[in-house]
């Protein structure tokens, strides 16, 4: 009475796939250019099939899609291929800022044009800081007495300034006698507690302020030294003398030169 039909369904599933994965390999970048360099290497390692020439890659800063490229040529399975890619950061992108790289993304966000054997590991995030020169705060011109009347020359004290001028404890503040030197950072002037000028009056000291990534600002201010030399002259009287029915008299004094320079 019974009727037993024993049948199965087979499917056939596309598992000749690709996987596409990225890592950035080093960022480049300089003191306030606005823009990084990025090394980078697009990965077919858990695959069956090779990924094709002209997949997308998708570079993002702060999740806004700054530009893109693709792959050059097939990357064979447990291949890879590197490449390098400028990146031009917005105006107003702060200094410490997210960089997001995605393999097969059209820049959209969506995906991009191939399907893989997974869907979720094509992007990499890095943390990244935006090299920019220390603001450096003027310094004022420094005023003293010449060594002597007429010298133009003066020993001059400015090594308040070399904690005075930092915007952080890990900046360096250096004096040079020109601008080419304070910006090759060599021959930096080393006695700045009893600097002696040179002659020039007023004379230009620069400033050199590091911060910690190798950024740098230049500034300037003046030595100017003043003829404040003056004597103090002062008069005693020692004696005065006179004879009878004399209109002469003698008067014995002496000029003093004590509180003076």
């Amino acid at each position: 009475q019974d009727f037993v039909m024993v049948n199965a369904i087979v499917t056939k599933l596309n598992s000749q796939l690709p996987d596409a994965t990225i890592v950035i390999d080093n960022i480049a970048k300089e003191c306030n250019s606005g823009f990084v360099t990025i090394d980078y290497t697009v990965y077919n390692i858990n695959s069956t099939e090779v990924l094709p020439a002209g997949t997308p890659i998708a570079f993002y800063i702060e999740d806004n899609y700054i530009g893109g490229t693709v792959t050059s040529q097939e990357i064979a399975i447990g291949d890879s291929e590197s490449g390098t890619f400028i990146v031009n950061i917005p105006a107003g992108t702060p200094v410490n800022y997210e960089i997001l790289v995605v393999v097969d993304d059209v820049g959209d966000g969506t995906g991009g044009i191939v399907i893989e054997t997974d869907e979720t590991n094509n992007s990499v995030t890095i943390q990244e800081t935006q090299y920019v020169s220390p603001t450096l705060q003027e310094p004022q011109d420094i005023t003293t007495c010449e060594t002597d009347n007429g010298t133009n020359i003066g020993v001059f004290d400015f090594s308040s300034y070399e904690e005075d001028l930092k915007t952080s404890p890990t900046d360096v503040v250096t004096f040079y006698n020109s601008y080419d030197n304070a910006d090759d950072a060599v021959d930096d002037i080393t006695n700045i507690d009893s600097y002696t000028s040179n002659g020039e009056n007023p004379q230009t000291i620069y400033v050199r302020l590091e911060g910690e990534n190798g950024c740098y600002t230049i500034g300037e201010f003046d030595l100017i030294a003043i003829d404040c030399l003056f004597p103090d002259g002062t008069v005693t009287i020692a004696d005065i003398t006179k004879s009878c029915n004399s209109r002469i008299i003698t008067v014995a004094y002496t000029i003093n030169n004590f509180n003076s320079f």
